[in-house]
C-alpha cells in the first residue's frame, strides 16, 4: 500500500473563534490517532504542503494536489520498484 500523510506540523490558530477550536481540536485528534494505529504502507509520502493548507481550508486543495503529486515524482523509482 502507498500511503499519503497529509497532516504537518500543527501551528496554534490566530484567532479562536469556533471554527478554529473545531479544527485544534480535529488536528490533536489526528495526531493522536496517527501514533497509535499500526500501519501497512510500503512507502509513506510527505509532501511539502502549503503553510496555510489546513482541514477546513478547501482554497489550497489545488497547491495541495500538485505538492502530491511532486512528491510522488521524486520516489517514483522507489514506487515502481516496490509494486511491480
Amino acid at each position: 500500500m502507498l500511503a499519503v500523510d497529509v497532516s504537518d506540523f500543527y501551528r496554534m490558530p490566530e484567532r479562536m473563534n469556533i471554527i478554529e477550536v473545531a479544527s485544534h481540536s480535529l488536528s490533536i485528534m489526528e495526531t493522536r490517532l496517527r501514533e497509535c494505529v499500526t500501519r501497512g504502507e510500503k512507502l509513506l509520502l510527505n509532501p511539502d504542503l502549503p503553510e496555510t493548507s489546513g482541514v477546513l481550508n478547501l482554497g489550497q486543495m489545488p497547491e495541495c494536489m500538485e505538492a502530491g503529486y511532486q512528491a510522488a515524482k521524486e520516489v517514483m523509482p522507489q514506487i515502481r520498484r516496490i509494486f511491480s
